[in-house]
């Protein structure tokens, strides 16, 4: 539980500092599945790769949502 713990209180850091989150606390932030993030990265959600590790903004990924919403309607 303390793992979880820090981890939302180091995605909420990353937030404010416009940092870089992981898949699961991504995931975390948008109260989705990590397999859903998986699913939304192959449909062309806005990720970086730092070697083999993939992490992600969180406005980024929020602008690319609320574009693809759109473009659903």
């Amino acid at each position: 539980m303390t793992a979880q713990v820090v981890s939302i209180e180091t995605a909420r850091k990353s937030r404010a500092q416009g940092g870089y989150l992981t898949k699961t606390q991504l995931s975390e932030q948008l109260e989705m599945s990590p397999r859903w993030i998986e699913y939304q990265v192959a449909a062309g959600m806005p990720s970086h790769l730092f070697g083999n590790r993939r992490r992600f903004r969180l406005a980024e990924v929020e602008d690319w949502l609320a574009k693809e919403s759109a473009w659903a309607r």
